[in-house]
């Protein structure tokens, strides 16, 4: 298991259960919602131009390396067309302050190539807790 560190600083083990989560005392930091649509695919492939959406939650807030701030891991699978969706896994860009102390992540990235093909992408998270009192 990778240990993480989380913005509220304590030590996280990925990969443990909620079960695991309740005895350890672990809390969930913070996560964003993501959604979008996948750019159309441009008949690279000879297939018929379409695009894919995309829903998801981000994982919790972590730290990597030369990033200002932190990332959130972002997985999903696209919806299908004809017989065929795409998957992503990766990061998002460090936090972009939008005030009130709250922020949002910018992604641009590309899907899993299938059907011979992939998909670029650009999207922003939603501004985690945004209801909530001000931080």
């Amino acid at each position: 298991m990778e240990t993480i560190l989380t913005t509220g600083g304590e030590r996280r083990h990925c990969g443990c259960d909620e079960h695991e989560h309740c005895e350890r005392g672990c809390r969930q930091t913070h996560v964003h919602e993501l959604l979008g649509s996948v750019r159309t695919e441009d008949n690279r492939c000879g297939c018929t131009q379409h695009n894919h959406r995309f829903s998801t939650v981000t994982g919790e807030a972590e730290y990597k390396h030369g990033v200002k701030g932190h990332v959130h891991k972002v997985k999903f699978n696209t919806d299908t067309y004809e017989g065929h969706h795409h998957e992503f896994c990766g990061y998002t860009d460090g936090p972009v302050d939008v005030g009130c102390g709250r922020h949002v992540h910018f992604i641009k990235d590309e899907t899993e190539k299938t059907n011979q093909h992939d998909h670029e992408f650009i999207a922003a998270t939603l501004i985690e807790n945004p209801i909530g009192d001000e931080k």
